[in-house]
Order: C-alpha cells, then sequence, then structure tokens
C-alpha cells in the first residue's frame, strides 16, 4: 500500500480542566467526566478508556468543577452537575450529555462544587457560598440560602459533617452550614507581598482536611481544633488539585510544575512511650509551664494530634465542645507529649482544662476546681480525683496508657512526573478493592491513567495516556472527485485542495503528499459581537461534512445546522434554506450519501432524517434507534446502504433505496467507535471499544461465514487505544486497514474457512505502520491519484504514453498533525529548578583533573 502523509489544519490541542470519578457501587458506565478548557464535557468509560459521547464546548461556557450525585428517589441512579466562571450551574443528562437544568446562584463567577447529601454548595467570586437543594430529584436545582465567608473570591471549598471549609485570602474558614456562623479559622503561610491562594482543598477520614495552595504547599489540617498537623513542600509551584482515596488513607497532589505526589497514612506502634513515673508527677501548673516552653521556643506549638476544647455543664459533668465555654472562668493548656523512636514531632497532645466557679449554699460561698485530660487522636478523657490541686493520679494515667491508640502520620510516598505541563486535575477511582486507580490531566489536554500492579509483580507500573484527540469534534471529510479536504477546527472550517503528486514512492513505501493549499475559511456566526464590531460564534462545531462531488457542505454547532453550496472556482459559500427540524437543531453526525443526499442525526432524539437538497426537504425519517446516533457512514456496490450506532451500542443498517430498515448488527462485547464498509460494499465492518472487528454480510443479514468477529492482538493496540476509522481497497480486497490517532495497523483478511478458536489464534495477518503520531483523518482513496510503482511508469505518464496496464497500489491519506506544531500551540511549560550533589557541583567548577 501507498501512503500519502499530508499537514492540513494544524490541530491544536484542547486543556482539561475538571475531573469527577462516579462513587463505587453506583453501577454506572461511564463513570469519569471529563471537562476541557473549551467548554466541552465529555463521558469516558473506565473499563476500556475509550471515550463514550461528548457535548460541544462553548466559548462562554468553562466546566470549571464537576460533581456526581446519587439521586436518592432512583438509586443507584446518577446526576452530573457542572459548573464555572459563567456564573451558572448546570445538571446534564448522563446518557445523552444535554443540559437538562440550569440555575444562576447569584454569587457570580463559581470556582468550586461541594455535595453533601442532598445539598449543593458553590464557591463564588463574591466570598460567598451559595447553597442549592438537589431534593427535587433529577432536574431540580434550587437555591436555598448563602453563607458569607470573605471579602474576596473563594477558590476553593469542602463539606465535612455539618461545616463548610472555603479558602480566601491565605485563610481557611470553618463555617457551620446549619447555624451560618463561623466556627473556627485556619492560618496559611503569605509571601512576601499580596495573599496565598487556596486553589484546592479535600475533605479526609479522621476529621481532617488537606490543602494546596500558591506556594506549592500541601498542609493537612485538624478540623476540629483549626490547628496545621503537617506541612509538606513537594512541589516548586501552585498546586492546583488534590485528591483523596475514599478510605482516606491515599492523598494526590497536582501542580504547576507537573508533579504528581503521593501522600499516606504510616502506622507507628501501641502502647505506653512515655514514663508513667514522669507523668504522674505532672500538675496543672507544671503542664502550663511546659505548653508555655514549646511556645515560646520557635513561636509556635507542636500540633500533630487533635485538639477539642473544654466545655463545663456542671462540677461532675463536662462535655467536649467546640463551641467554647459556658463558665464564670475556665482555662485550657495543651501539652505534647513526643514518643520515644518517632522524632520531636510525633506524640500525643494532652488538653488539659480546669474551671473555676463560685456558688452559695446556704450563707457561704465555696469554691471547686475540676481537671481534665483528654488524649488524641480518638483516646478517652478522665477526671482528675484532686479537685483542688489539679493531679493526675497515677492509676488513671496506667488506664489512660493501655487504650492509647495507634499513633498515625501522613509522610510523602512518591512523585510522577509523567505530565509534560500543569497539572489541573485528579481523581482517584477505587471501584477495586486494594487498586487505586489514579486519573490525572492538565494543561496539555492529555488523560493519564496509573494502574498499580497486583502484589507479587517485580516490574513497577507505568502510567498510560489517553489521547488527547477527541475524534467527535476534531474531524476531517474528503471530497476525492475535486480533491477537497475539509477540515473541521474548533468553531471554523477549513476548505484545503491538495495537488496531485508528481512522484511516486517506490512499493509499500511512504510518501509526503505536496502541501496542501488553504482556500476558505468558514465560520458559522452567532449571536456574540467581538470586540471589532463583527459577530463571532461562542459554539464549537459539533459536525461535518463535504459531499462526492465537493458541491456542498453541511456543518452544525448547538444553535442548528446549516447547508452551503460551494463553488471553488469562484471561492464562494452560499447558505442553503433548509427544514425547520434540521435548521434549529444541532447534529450529533452528518453524512452525505450522495452528492444531493444527506444524512442528519439531530443531537436531541433517536431519529435520522434523510434531506433532499436539490429538493430542500426531508424525504424521510429512519426511527429504529432508541439511543442518539453518533456514527453514520454510507456504501455499498452502488451507494444503497447507510449505517449507523448510537450512545447505546446498536448498530444499524437502512436501505437508501425504499428508506427501510434493512438489518441489526450484532457487535459482542462494547460499543462501535468506527464503521466502514469493504471494497466491494458487500460486508459491514465495525470495530468496537473492545477491540473487536466484526464483518456483517448485509444481503444474508447475518455474520461473515468464513471470518468470525476476531480481537485485535494486544501486542499491537493497547487496551486503551481507539479505532477512529475503517478503511478499505479496491486493488487490495482482501485488506482492511484501521487507523487511530497515533498509529495505523492493516490487517490481511483474506477469505477462508476459520472457526472461532482459530480467530482467537490470530490467524491473520497484521501490519502495523511505526512513526505515526497525531493523525487528525485517514482515507482509503477509492480512485488511486495516478501513482505508478516505479519511476519509469511515472516518465511515462508524464509524457502521455503509459500503458493502461500499469498496475496501481492501494492508496492511503492520512493527514498528520506535526508534533512540533501541536506543542507550540500549548503553553510554555515550567521549568523545575534541578538540584545537583555538592560534589558534582565542586567538579564542573574545577574542570576535571589532568
Amino acid at each position: 500500500m501507498e501512503l500519502l502523509r499530508t499537514r492540513v489544519c494544524e490541530w491544536q490541542p484542547v486543556g482539561i480542566d475538571s475531573l469527577a470519578i462516579a462513587p463505587s457501587g453506583s453501577g454506572s458506565s461511564p463513570r469519569l467526566a471529563v471537562g476541557r478548557e473549551n467548554g466541552a464535557l465529555e463521558l469516558w468509560d473506565t473499563e476500556t478508556w475509550h471515550l463514550r459521547s461528548s457535548a460541544p464546548g462553548n466559548s462562554r461556557r468553562r466546566p470549571r468543577s464537576i460533581v456526581w450525585v446519587v439521586d436518592v428517589e432512583e438509586a443507584p441512579k446518577l446526576r452530573l452537575i457542572s459548573a464555572g466562571l459563567h456564573s451558572e450551574v448546570t445538571e446534564w443528562d448522563v446518557e445523552t450529555l444535554e443540559p437538562i437544568e440550569t440555575c444562576s446562584p447569584g454569587g457570580g463567577a463559581v470556582w468550586g462544587l461541594a455535595v453533601q447529601g442532598q445539598q449543593l454548595f458553590a464557591a463564588c467570586d463574591d466570598g460567598t457560598v451559595r447553597v442549592m437543594s438537589l431534593a427535587g430529584g433529577v432536574g431540580s436545582l434550587m437555591y436555598t440560602k448563602r453563607i458569607s465567608i470573605a471579602k474576596a473570591r473563594l477558590l476553593s471549598l469542602a463539606v465535612q459533617d455539618g461545616a463548610v471549609f472555603a479558602g480566601a485570602d491565605s485563610k481557611i474558614s470553618k463555617w457551620s452550614i446549619e447555624a451560618g456562623v463561623c466556627e473556627g479559622s485556619m492560618q496559611l503561610e503569605k509571601p512576601p507581598r499580596g495573599h496565598t491562594l487556596i486553589w484546592s482543598l479535600v475533605s479526609l477520614e479522621d476529621k481532617m482536611l488537606a490543602s494546596g495552595d500558591s506556594m506549592g504547599l500541601v498542609q493537612i489540617w485538624d478540623t476540629v481544633a483549626c490547628v496545621l498537623l503537617h506541612r509538606f513542600a513537594q512541589h516548586q509551584a501552585d498546586v492546583l488539585a488534590l485528591a483523596a482515596s475514599s478510605d482516606g488513607r491515599t492523598l494526590l497532589s497536582g501542580s504547576v510544575d507537573a508533579k504528581i505526589s503521593e501522600f499516606g497514612r504510616q502506622k507507628g506502634s501501641q502502647g505506653p512511650k512515655a514514663d508513667p513515673e514522669e507523668l504522674a508527677k505532672l500538675s496543672l501548673s507544671d503542664l502550663k509551664q511546659a505548653f508555655d516552653g514549646l511556645t515560646c521556643k520557635d513561636g509556635q506549638s507542636y500540633l500533630p494530634g487533635k485538639i477539642m476544647k473544654v466545655m463545663y455543664k456542671s462540677s461532675d459533668h463536662c462535655n467536649y465542645s467546640t463551641s467554647g465555654f459556658d463558665a464564670d472562668e475556665s482555662m485550657t493548656w495543651k501539652v505534647f507529649l513526643p514518643v520515644s523512636g518517632y522524632g520531636p514531632d510525633v506524640g500525643y497532645l494532652v488538653d488539659v482544662g480546669y474551671f473555676w466557679e463560685k456558688y452559695e449554699r446556704g450563707a457561704r460561698d465555696a469554691e471547686e476546681l475540676s481537671a481534665h485530660v483528654k488524649l488524641f487522636p480518638s483516646g478517652p478523657s478522665f477526671k482528675a480525683d484532686d479537685k483542688k490541686t489539679g493531679k493526675l493520679d497515677r492509676s488513671t494515667l496506667l488506664v489512660i496508657m493501655e487504650e492509647m491508640p495507634l499513633l498515625e502520620r501522613w509522610v510523602f510516598r512518591d512523585a510522577m512526573l509523567c505530565h509534560s505541563h500543569d497539572v489541573r486535575a485528579i481523581v482517584i477511582d477505587d471501584t477495586k478493592k486494594g487498586r487505586n486507580t489514579q486519573i490525572s490531566a492538565g494543561a496539555a489536554g492529555r488523560l493519564f491513567v496509573f494502574k498499580p500492579l497486583e502484589s507479587g509483580h517485580d516490574k513497577a507500573a507505568r502510567p498510560f495516556q489517553c489521547s488527547n484527540f477527541s475524534p467527535l469534534f476534531q474531524t476531517a471529510s474528503i471530497s476525492e472527485d475535486s480533491r477537497l479536504v475539509l477540515c473541521q477546527k474548533g468553531q471554523t472550517l477549513e476548505l484545503w485542495y491538495l495537488p496531485e503528486p508528481e512522484d511516486a514512492p517506490s512499493l509499500g513505501a511512504s510518501a509526503r503528499a505536496p502541501e496542501g493549499q488553504l482556500l476558505l475559511t468558514i465560520s458559522l456566526a452567532g449571536k456574540s459581537i467581538g470586540p471589532d464590531g463583527t459577530k463571532r460564534s461562542t459554539e464549537y462545531l459539533c459536525s461535518s461534512t463535504i459531499s462526492p462531488n465537493g458541491k456542498r457542505v453541511a456543518a452544525s454547532d448547538m444553535t442548528g445546522t446549516r447547508l452551503f453550496n460551494l463553488s471553488v472556482s469562484e471561492l464562494q459559500v452560499q447558505r442553503i434554506a433548509v427544514p425547520t427540524e434540521i435548521a434549529n437543531s444541532a447534529a450529533r453526525a452528518l453524512k452525505f450519501c450522495s452528492p444531493k443526499l444527506l444524512a442528519v442525526a439531530p443531537w436531541h432524539g433517536h431519529v435520522i432524517h434523510l434531506l433532499d437538497c436539490e429538493e430542500k426537504k426531508i424525504i424521510a425519517s429512519l426511527e429504529e434507534h432508541k439511543a442518539p446516533v453518533s456514527l453514520l457512514t454510507a456504501g455499498g456496490s452502488g451507494g444503497e446502504w447507510l449505517a449507523s450506532a448510537d450512545l447505546a451500542g446498536a448498530v444499524n443498517i437502512f436501505s437508501l433505496d425504499g428508506f427501510f430498515h434493512h438489518a441489526s448488527v450484532p457487535v459482542g462485547r462494547g460499543a462501535a467507535t468506527a464503521l466502514g464498509f469493504d471494497s466491494s460494499g458487500r460486508y459491514l465492518v465495525v470495530a468496537t471499544t473492545a477491540h473487536v472487528v466484526t464483518l456483517f454480510d448485509i444481503e444474508s443479514q447475518s455474520l461473515h461465514a468464513d471470518i468470525p468477529p476476531f480481537d485485535i492482538p494486544k501486542r499491537h493496540l493497547a487496551v486503551h487505544a481507539r479505532v477512529c476509522g475503517i478503511a478499505a481497497f479496491p486493488e487490495a480486497p482482501e485488506k482492511l486497514l484501521l487507523w487511530g490517532h497515533n498509529y495505523l495497523l492493516a490487517v490481511n483478511v483474506k477469505a477462508k474457512k476459520v472457526t472461532r478458536s482459530e480467530a482467537a489464534a490470530e490467524p491473520y495477518t497484521w501490519r502495523l505502520w511505526a512513526g505515526i503520531r497525531h493523525v487528525l483523518a485517514f482515507f482509503g482513496l477509492q480512485k488511486p491519484w495516478s501513482l505508478a510503482t516505479d519511476s519509469a511508469e511515472v516518465r511515462k505518464r508524464k509524457r502521455g504514453d503509459a500503458s493502461a496496464e500499469v498496475s496501481l497500489l492501494p492508496t492511503g491519506l492520512a493527514m498528520e498533525v506535526t508534533p512540533e506544531a501541536a506543542e507550540a500551540c500549548l503553553p510554555t511549560p515550567f521549568e523545575r529548578k534541578k538540584f545537583q550533589k555538592q560534589s558534582h557541583q565542586k567538579q564542573s567548577v574545577r574542570g576535571p583533573e589532568l
């Protein structure tokens, strides 16, 4: 096969701003929601790591935060909600990715979302947290109240128990959801100028909270006492994303420095480490002196444990609360008791308090002193026996030390440097017990998936990356008769002309096709007015196609579908009026079945409209599908068949002669990602997310008699790679070419009797093209572009005396984007500091010794 490689329509990667994984046990597939910086929303299948469906982008709707909500009334049904800087909260239909409800909280831009029960919390630009009720079920977003937290914008928030935590102006504030009052605050370190931006907050187990800020710090806080427990400086730039596992033992952080850090909880040993004799001698005054000594040493107290303030209701009983004291006079002291063998920062924090009250008994005053001791975390509290001196009884201390819990602390575990640019979002999928799958994404637009290996493996697991191409919106179509290529690029269409190659490569080689010539740029103008006064579209294109003769172009965004007459000689585009059902509806897929027949799959609904472009009317509506149609292809020996696939995985074939349903195709495992016809037009070829290739005999309405469904070998194609298209060649009817964004894979399926067991044993010949990267589209040319097999025949063709019997090779046209061009579209990556050992530095300064 001759492979022509051309560069047209430079593609620009689209960064990822947010990720959300559906709760484990929800039974939903797909479970991963992805929000891109152009406003697009995607759903990915976490079993095969394939893109299942997508909503087109909008320049005014950028999903900065996404959350999944379990619908209590119809569990385990899920609800998907997003919000962004466009000041709106949107709920999406999980099946079709259509917005079904929009609510404006009224606080300006929304920087973060959090869910607790049937309440949705939004961190807003005006410094408030807006609370919305989800109790009404799917499609219900009702604003209930606001909590005024700060004067500056809130960049992050987290919810824990009955409190909401929000970060603004170098401070994390804790507010009661029910009462709407501040219960505490946590002060962060400040730079010399300005404030520290708190980009991310995440709730942890055991009443702890993690924060990531603009100083590159990851800090863990005690949410009861609002004190710092751990401080990690593993990053060199802003920490933009945090994620915690459901068991609370793993924490991930992502930063502008393209680094992902992993933290975990480490267990210590159980048992008394401090000397009970020394503890028994402590009195209240001794504890106060010890505490004062610690705080005066370096200006801050050692607080590795949890603290609770003491509130007395009577002289005989005490309750522990964070609401303060209810007494005439009360005091608390916090004393850190280090545990030997764990360093100066690991131990127990003793909270000692006393209460003094005057009360009348008859005619005289009485005084009583109560002392209480509390050990953390989750330690028991005891009351001292001697109320006058507050001295701790030895027997009480022994009981305390016997019931001391296991010591735990957060430690840094590992770091990954798989990203090239900012890491903006991280989630952890812990569906499989003991194997937390880590998913991260950022400015480069790639999804990185890290799946730890099971115990017993010697080799370390490596993260794999899903393609940053979106096959649903970054597409191209070709008109072979006129050598025109229509490229769909963001909000515009580009029309390119490809000249005929002058030289031919040797047999089986690949050649560079002549550089394309950009003829036209077409924009579907919307209602937005740009700075220069011109109309600009705010919607991104969701589908487009060009007719086989190159005289018509169809394109669609979320505002509707347009049809144009195209004149290349005059470089003119004229819009054609179409029926209202098509003009006012977005299209998931468009396909010219012939120069005058256009198939339209609307975004809303399950029908396929067939439009006569000359008569300008709908001549048929095909209603066999039960879900929105996402793929269309036309073929057959005379172009009489239309094949389609929907989001539910169903594949159907329709007759274009009588406009009726002809057959349903059993695809087996997975959902269809690519449809195509073989060179004879007799068989429909289907590739699925499970990498199963099926050949279906259209006339007999059954599977191929000699070629049962077969799997693509794993050694040729990674599990997460997507088959984006299927090409066939008249010159090689036994060959099929499967293509994706990073590969070209050919298979020889020469018809022979093969059993299912033999099909599993790979009876076919495969060929993988090396060095293929960033393929935007691939076309199997049905009419070879006059490429002879050797240079002699090329010279004859130029002279006009070439033999009519010259054998031509099957020709494929690959539209590629150069890696350099793709990288140039990305922002400048952060340059991490490189540290060297002192010995190496000295050697580099002095130079080599002679």
